[in-house]
């Protein structure tokens, strides 16, 4: 018999002692808090300025956009530490391939922190490294649509209907 408690689920097994259960790391799990604010704003005027070029993905992990090819296991072990738990703001994707096409950073008062610039420049270069642009664009109350199309290096298609990549 078994019973579940509220930070996980105690099974006793058959062929044992009673004294003997395992506990399933089963939670409590709750859900997880929205995006900051200014990231939600942003994302929302990006998808009007992207259109259905592209998929967005907020704060989307560098481990999962990126690949690491090392000489060793060891190598390849300290590649992926590196990158772990670092994040992105958005990323704009491709809906045909899912190739990343760029990622976005939202700049705000937090950046001017030291370890927070050594932080983004370490960003900075994996991304390029793996040809990937990096947009940073400026903390905001409020986004234009227009001024988005020419930071992120999208213009109209000459039909109007949707962007390009510039």
């Amino acid at each position: 018999m078994g019973r579940v408690l509220p930070c996980g689920e105690v099974r006793e097994w058959p062929n044992r002692a009673v004294s003997k259960t395992a506990v399933l790391a089963t939670g409590p799990w709750v859900r997880s808090p929205p995006s900051p604010p200014i990231i939600n704003r942003l994302c929302v005027r990006v998808l009007a300025a992207v259109g259905e070029q592209y998929l967005i993905f907020p704060q989307l992990s560098l481990q999962s956009t990126l690949e690491g090819y090392a000489q060793s296991a060891s190598a390849q072990v300290s590649f992926i530490n590196q990158i772990d738990r670092k994040r992105v703001d958005l990323v704009l994707v491709d809906p045909q391939d899912l190739r990343v096409h760029l990622a976005i950073e939202v700049d705000d008062r937090s950046r001017e922190a030291a370890h927070r610039r050594r932080r983004d420049g370490f960003v900075e270069s994996v991304l390029q490294q793996a040809g990937i642009t990096l947009v940073r664009i400026p903390a905001a109350r409020s986004y234009v649509v227009s001024a988005l199309h020419q930071q992120l290096g999208l213009l109209e298609d000459l039909s109007g209907t949707r962007p390009t990549a510039a």
